[in-house]
């Protein structure tokens, strides 16, 4: 969900490396949202497997916090120039257009009304995109406020603690600006680290051992839940949903961020380094994000209202159509589909030719 135009050139040859680990974290993105549908809407007998909770919680612990790093790291040259037109470009009007179609089709599924949508309420997994354009845009300056760059890291956690813990819910999606940011700037401050350590036999081994315990982790610990992972509310409503005192969801933020930094050295650490088949994912990550939205969103909305999933509940279909994650992503990056949905992922707008027609 980066975009390579932004990788300084030091970075150029580990490109495969990084475009691996995209391929990884899509796949878990698109699996995390379909173990969600699956959960919300399908009437497992006895209730939802077990199995299919702690894979959503796993999912959950690294993915969005991994991505959320590497696209700092990827728009290190976009924020270091103020590159403000492009990140409008790139980022700001394909989430209007996503957005605003994305609430049609709230409309014609019969997933939401329209009426409980806006522009500043992005659709389902439009967040990310609005807030990676909103960093790119106010990094540049914050980072002349704060003369010292790491100093900027260190305030952005303090900044989110703070915030967490005010008494009063704040509307989406000013949370995940606040609760992601450290993981986007910490991705900024270390673009220029090659990470190496990572590519190491025993860290390799390591990092296996990690999503060992992660899931071992997920699957004995009731206290994870993907309430707490989304990063989407603020402590009164953590309060209000799971009970949580303030220093419990301190100790569980803390916990939080940590599992987050190193898992992408962990995600880092089995990544291969050369390409490969799946290497394409990656490198079009942006087009499976945008476009598997649009498939959970109906699967979410026909699951409820005609049921079309109910085969799942027999848990072999479930898993199966966990698994078909993996060839429809390669679908939708196919040649004709990018051909046929540029208009939507990518659409062709240039704000420096606007301001200049203006200026004229």
């Amino acid at each position: 969900m980066t975009n390579n135009n932004a990788v300084p050139s030091s970075q150029k040859q580990r490109d495969f490396w990084f475009d691996n680990a995209k391929s990884f974290l899509i796949i878990c993105v698109f699996m995390g949202h379909i173990c969600e549908c699956l959960i919300k809407t399908v009437p497992f007998e006895g209730g939802t497997p077990i199995w299919l909770n702690n894979l959503f919680k796993f999912i959950y612990v690294f993915h969005m916090p991994v991505f959320m790093i590497i696209s700092g790291r990827f728009a290190k040259g976009r924020v270091t120039r103020n590159d403000w037109v492009t990140s409008i470009n790139k980022l700001v009007v394909p989430y209007v257009v996503v957005q605003f179609f994305m609430m049609l089709f709230y409309c014609i599924v019969g997933y939401s009304k329209v009426s409980y949508t806006s522009f500043f309420s992005p659709g389902y997994g439009l967040w990310y995109i609005l807030v990676l354009g909103i960093y790119q845009i106010i990094t540049p300056h914050l980072l002349k406020i704060f003369h010292n760059k790491w100093l900027l890291f260190i305030a952005s956690l303090s900044i989110m603690v703070i915030l967490l813990f005010q008494r009063y819910p704040f509307p989406a999606p000013i949370p995940r600006i606040i609760n992601f940011y450290p993981f986007f700037i910490f991705g900024y401050l270390t673009a220029d680290y090659s990470f190496d350590f990572c590519k190491k036999a025993i860290f390799r081994i390591l990092s296996i051992l990690a999503f060992f315990g992660l899931f071992i982790a997920v699957n004995y610990d009731s206290v994870i839940e993907v309430a707490l992972l989304s990063g989407k509310r603020t402590y009164i409503q953590y309060y209000n949903l799971l009970g949580l005192s303030k220093p419990e969801l301190l100790v569980i933020t803390v916990v939080r961020y940590l599992a987050g930094f190193l898992f992408f050295l962990f995600i880092m650490g089995i990544s291969p380094v050369k390409k490969h088949p799946g290497t394409i994912l990656g490198t079009n990550s942006t087009y499976i994000y945008i476009l598997h939205l649009f498939i959970v969103v109906a699967l979410t909305a026909l699951s409820k209202s005609h049921h079309i999933l109910d085969f799942c509940a027999n848990e072999t279909f479930a898993v199966i159509l966990l698994i078909l994650t993996i060839p429809i992503s390669y679908i939708l990056i196919s040649p004709p589909v990018m051909k046929l949905t540029r208009w939507l992922v990518s659409p062709s707008f240039s704000l420096k030719k606007i301001i200049e027609t203006i200026m004229k």
